[in-house]
Parts: C-alpha cells; structure tokens; sequence
C-alpha cells in the first residue's frame, strides 16, 4: 500500500495550501479522515455495506478541495488495483461493482478501512499507520512536527469514540 501514498506528492502544497491553510488540512485529515476509516473498518465487520455506499456518497461534500477529492480518488483507484487479489473478501468485492456502477465515487479513507477489516489489522495501529502515511508523504504538512505523536493519539482515540456508538467486536489495540 505505500505505493499508493505516491499520488499525494502531486498535491500542489505550495501553491494551493498557505500557512494559515496547512493547520486546516492537517485537522482535516487528523479529525475526518481517521473517523472515516474506522467507520468503514466498523461498518464491513459488521456486514453493513449499504452504510458504506451512503458514508461514500457523504464524503464529496466533506472533503476540503477539488483537488484533495480527486488525489483521493486517485489513490483508492491505485489502492483497489493493488488488492484485486482479494477478490474474495465481500466489502472490497461489492465497493468494486458500486465504483463501477458509479454508486459510489470511491475514496482512499474507505478502501483503507475496507482493508484493515479484510486483514484483521487491529484498528490503532491501522489508523497510526494511516496518519503516518501523510506525514511521510507530505513532509511539508506536517512540519514542524510539534508534538506529531500526541495530536495524532487524540485524533485516533477520537475517531474511535466518535465511531463506536454502537460497538462492534473489531480489534481496537
């Protein structure tokens, strides 16, 4: 999967994304995004991938550029190729055909959580791992990295939470 993070060096930072910005879109991806995640890791566990259709449909207005949805596109496109292998797992297979079918625009937040469920990857360190992708990728965001690892554990505990109203028996550490 970190072939697929490559996309996002095209994101044109320096011209789209001034100081006042960057704290913007780190929130975004801290707030947002890893909430995205494990809704959809939650949803799939439980089989509910009608609300993953509607989560998918929810996002387009969420997200905070044009171009921001697009290299999220990009990247779930690349990462859906890359899993192709797991043609067998029900969550990846129907988001697939609801691509295709354009019920869904498919995004990079989902396809993550559809793979962590896929793989059992307990939920903390799938979201570390994802977060950490950004910041390896996007060097430019996240510097100075004041403080990375203690924003990035209370986003994580609050995705968890704001996500976990109705528990599912999923891996959490």
């Amino acid at each position: 999967m970190d072939e697929t993070w490559k996309v996002w060096v095209n994101v044109p930072l320096n011209s789209t994304c001034s100081e006042i910005e960057k704290p913007s879109l780190r929130r975004f991806i801290l707030e947002k995004e890893l909430s995205w995640v494990f809704k959809t890791m939650k949803l799939s566990h439980e089989g509910k991938l009608s609300h993953i259709f509607d989560l998918d449909k929810s996002l387009k207005d969420a997200f905070i550029s044009r171009s921001i949805i697009e290299t999220s596109k990009l990247a779930a496109s690349h990462q859906l190729r890359c899993l192709s292998p797991l043609s067998d797992h029900i969550g990846l297979k129907t988001y697939r055909k609801a691509i295709r079918q354009d019920i869904c625009d498919g995004y990079q937040p989902i396809v993550y959580g559809l793979f962590f469920d896929a793989y059992s990857i307990p939920m903390c360190q799938g979201l570390s791992f994802y977060a950490d992708q950004y910041r390896k990728n996007l060097p430019g965001l996240f510097e100075p990295l004041d403080n990375w690892n203690n924003q990035l554990m209370m986003s994580i505990n609050q995705a968890i939470s704001d996500a976990s109203d109705n528990s599912a028996s999923i891996k959490i550490i």
